[in-house]
C-alpha cells in the first residue's frame, strides 16, 4: 500500500475482518499522526511518555468511534485525531493541576514540628543527596520550593517557566519521580517524607 492514502482507505481497513488489514491501518495511522502529537503534548507541558500514552488512548477511541459509526468523515482522519489528542491531554492536564496540591507535604502534614534543628539540617543533607539523582531540573525545582521556601509564582519567573501553572505541573512530575525513587529504599523514604512534611511551604 504505497502512495497517498486516503482516509476511505483507512476506515475501510480499520472495519475490514482481516486483522492484517486492521494492523496495517493501526501502524499507518501511528506513524502518519504521532509525530503531531508528541509536539502538542510537549508543547503543553508533557513529556514523551505522556504523548505516547494519550495517542494509544486517541486510537483505540478513534477505533471504537469508526466500528459505533460515530465518525461521519465530516472531517479529515489527521484533524478529527489531533482535536482528540488535544481534548485528551487537556483533561489529563487539568486532573494533574487539581492534583498538583496532593504532594508529600499534604499527605504526611501530620508529621510536620517533629524534628529538631539538627536533625532537620541532617535530613536536609540526605534529602539533597536524593534530589540531585532525579536530575538537575528537578532537584532544582524542589529545593527552591521546599529548602527555600520559594512560592512557585517566584519559581516560575526564576527557573525561566511560562508561568506559575506550569511551574507546579512540572512540580508535581518531579516529585512522581522522587517518590517512585526513594520507594523501596528504607530510611530514605522515610527522611523524604519527614523532611518535606516539616517544610514551611505556606
Amino acid at each position: 500500500m504505497k502512495g497517498i492514502i486516503s482516509d476511505k482507505k483507512i476506515i475501510d481497513a480499520l472495519n475490514s475482518v482481516d486483522e492484517e488489514e486492521t494492523n496495517w491501518a493501526f501502524r499507518y495511522l501511528y506513524k502518519s499522526h504521532y509525530p503531531m502529537a508528541l509536539k502538542f503534548v510537549m508543547r503543553n507541558n508533557g513529556d514523551e511518555d505522556e504523548a505516547a500514552d494519550v495517542f494509544q488512548d486517541v486510537l483505540i477511541g478513534f477505533y471504537q468511534n469508526i466500528k459505533k459509526g460515530k465518525f461521519k468523515g465530516g472531517s479529515s482522519i489527521k484533524t478529527y485525531l489531533y482535536s482528540m489528542v488535544r481534548n485528551q491531554w487537556l483533561v489529563r492536564l487539568k486532573k494533574i493541576m487539581k492534583t498538583v496540591s496532593m504532594d508529600v507535604e499534604d499527605q504526611t502534614s501530620l508529621q510536620a514540628g517533629q524534628a529538631n534543628p539538627g536533625s532537620q539540617e541532617a535530613l536536609r543533607k540526605m534529602v539533597g543527596r536524593i534530589l540531585d539523582e532525579i536530575g538537575p531540573k528537578c532537584s532544582e525545582l524542589l529545593k527552591r520550593y521546599y529548602f527555600d521556601n520559594l512560592p512557585m509564582s517566584e519559581i516560575a519567573v526564576v527557573a525561566g517557566y511560562e508561568n506559575e501553572n506550569s511551574a507546579k505541573t512540572q512540580k508535581y512530575k518531579c516529585m512522581k519521580k522522587l517518590i517512585k525513587l526513594v520507594e523501596g529504599r528504607p530510611g530514605f523514604k522515610e527522611a523524604v517524607y519527614e523532611l518535606l512534611a516539616g517544610t514551611d511551604v505556606g
